[in-house]
């Protein structure tokens, strides 16, 4: 049997992680304030 990882799985993975970055959480924050979201840091 192959030991290949579902892509499906790896997205899954990363959209679950996408909370950690710095700018997700300014735009989570700048949604919830009702302002335009930036600077943006690129992490």
């Amino acid at each position: 049997m192959s030991e290949t990882t579902n892509p499906l799985v790896l997205y899954a993975v990363n959209m679950a992680r996408l909370h950690l970055l710095e700018d997700f959480r300014e735009s989570a924050r700048a949604f919830v304030d009702k302002r335009p979201a930036g600077p943006f840091k690129g992490r």
